[in-house]
């Protein structure tokens, strides 16, 4: 017995960007939640007419303007509803009181900065570049808010999310007839991704701090996510049938994981546990990572209270202002992995083999 979905076409509508503006929207949404690690809860529809202007459509219209068949799809929805609806709510806490928060020590920060420098040259600097860095650290604020929130959330939310994420692909699996479409395929992959993360999620949450009690357990969340993995490299490559194929493996496995009775599961291969220890970093490896960290603030101090130093080496006060912000933005990118650098080089390297 498969999913069936059935919309209140009177009220609501399917979202998908059309205009320029809103697929350059949503693009820019898929690559916050991507580097934020934020997991979609809300359903991909949309009210219609002037309501979807002012009003969101959340996960309880499952059920009402959304029917699904079978019915325990909508009652396990119910059983989930309050975790999600607080989920939503801490999280958007979370998100705007760390940003809050940021913002008035960044901002209290570079006031304090242009009032008490001396230097006429690094003064101008710092109050000339401040419309420049607000914009990027605004960017990387609003990131490492949604990192956090997400960090500090879903692990504890994984089973009620995994409710959300499973059935939202389904629905986006029967919108479109072809995986060349490249909207569609990108979609689709956002949704594998994110179901495959909270099943890694879920085997961290109930999971026992002695690996060898939940052994049995574990492997059978990692059957799960290894056949999730499978599927998103058919995705990549696809052959002529494998949109069908899709469709009923997740249908089934959506079920599964709706019901949460994922011992019900059933796969092919059996995934071994083995407790991997990480190398620990030397001592040497320590000090190296303290400098790399604390170097660039380093550099700060001096600009700050003896910029005469650097103008001594023949070096410019705007070059090595730059060079300190790139500096602490790469330490950022590398402690967040947020695929700043990678992508950067990434279309460097495009660029060269096109010429």
């Amino acid at each position: 017995m498969g999913i069936k979905i059935t919309i209140d076409e009177t009220k609501i509508k399917y979202r998908q960007p059309k205009s320029l503006i809103e697929k350059v929207g949503a693009e820019l949404g898929n690559w916050l939640r991507k580097v934020s690690l934020m997991i979609l809860v809300n359903p991909p529809y949309e009210y219609k007419g002037i309501k979807k202007w002012f009003s969101i459509l959340r996960f309880d219209q499952i059920g009402k303007t959304i029917r699904i068949e079978p019915q325990t799809i909508e009652e396990e929805f119910l059983v989930h509803n309050e975790r999600l609806k607080l989920y939503n709510s801490l999280s958007t806490i979370i998100f705007f009181a760390v940003a809050i928060v940021m913002t008035i020590l960044i901002t209290g920060t570079f006031i304090f900065t242009s009032v008490t420098i001396q230097s006429a040259p690094l003064k101008t600097l710092v109050t000339g570049s401040f419309n420049v860095l607000s914009g990027i650290l605004g960017i990387l604020l609003a990131v490492l808010s949604a990192r956090i929130a997400s960090l500090l959330l879903d692990k504890g939310f994984a089973d009620s999310l995994i409710l959300a994420s499973s059935l939202y692909l389904v629905i986006d699996l029967q919108k479109y007839d072809k995986l060349s479409n490249p909207d569609f395929k990108r979609s689709i992959l956002e949704r594998i991704r994110i179901l495959r993360r909270n099943i890694i999620l879920l085997s961290q949450t109930f999971v026992d701090s002695n690996l060898e009690g939940n052994k049995e357990a574990i492997s059978q969340l990692r059957s799960i996510e290894a056949f999730i993995h499978e599927r998103e490299n058919w995705v990549i490559t696809p052959k002529k049938n494998s949109l069908e194929l899709l469709r009923k493996d997740f249908d089934k496995l959506a079920l599964i994981l709706i019901s949460g009775q994922y011992g019900e599961f059933k796969s092919k291969k059996k995934i071994m546990v083995r407790e991997v220890a990480p190398t620990p970093p030397t001592f040497t490896d320590k000090i190296l990572q303290a400098i790399f960290f604390l170097f660039p603030y380093g550099l700060i101090l001096v600009l700050y209270f003896k910029p005469e130093f650097i103008s001594n080496l023949g070096l410019n006060y705007t070059t090595v202002f730059l060079v300190i912000i790139a500096w602490i933005l790469l330490t950022i990118d590398i402690r967040l992995k947020l695929g700043f650098v990678e992508r950067v080089a990434g279309l460097a390297k495009t660029m060269k083999e096109l010429r």
